[in-house]
């Protein structure tokens, strides 16, 4: 999986999320946070568990959870959190500025529907995994989704981190949490949902690629 591949994979929400690579298993509830989630070269560790759902591609290269929360009368939103493992397509990610460089050339990719409204990137060193990482955070608008009534625009905020893979350098990892809401409601991260999604953006941990 190249990295160009990030730009409809990172920070967003199921439908795109699992729209690049393979089919995601069926999702199942979360029955235990404390136990990880082991994927292709990395390993997180559930939110919740109440309230949220897990699921997985068939290649183990991304782990997705969800939960849906009250946005409105007869209004759903999503809360999701992906995780996901990508290559690199031969360009430099070895120091922090390139890494920096090429998660913004990554997530600038133009998405049908989706708008940027505002982002922030911020690279770097992580003490406890032991490499480099940028944190992101995005504001992009949805329009014309086939789950809303026309005219609908959503509200996409995304935050959470990519990192250089500290065992095998030539890989990225990225854990990012979203909330997807219709734009004339409330959010929907509240202070539980927030820590939830801290809990398994932190818990990120690197494991040998076979």
């Amino acid at each position: 999986m190249k990295l160009g591949l990030m730009s409809c994979c990172v920070g967003l929400l199921a439908g795109v999320l699992f729209g690049c690579g393979p089919m995601p298993q069926h999702p199942v509830p979360v029955t235990d946070a404390t136990l990880p989630v082991m994927a292709t070269g990395f390993s997180v560790l559930p939110p919740g568990p109440e309230g949220w759902l897990v699921t997985q591609d068939s290649s183990r290269n991304m782990v997705g959870f969800g939960t849906f929360a009250q946005a409105g009368a007869r209004q759903m939103g999503t809360v999701m959190i992906g995780a996901m493992i990508v290559k690199s397509d031969g360009r430099d990610i070895r120091s922090l500025g390139s890494l920096n460089s090429a998660v913004i050339e990554a997530l600038g990719a133009k998405v049908p529907r989706h708008t940027r409204v505002s982002e922030k990137f911020e690279p770097f060193q992580d003490a406890e995994l032991n490499t480099d990482c940028v944190r992101v955070e995005t504001v992009t608008e949805e329009r014309s989704s086939p789950y809303y009534p026309a005219g609908k625009v959503l509200l996409i905020t995304a935050r959470g981190k990519v990192c250089r893979h500290a065992l095998s350098p030539g890989y990225l990892v990225s854990v990012i949490c979203s909330e997807r809401r219709p734009n004339d409601v409330p959010p929907l991260m509240d202070e539980t949902l927030a820590k939830e999604c801290t809990h398994t953006v932190d818990s990120l941990k690197f494991l040998p690629i076979p």
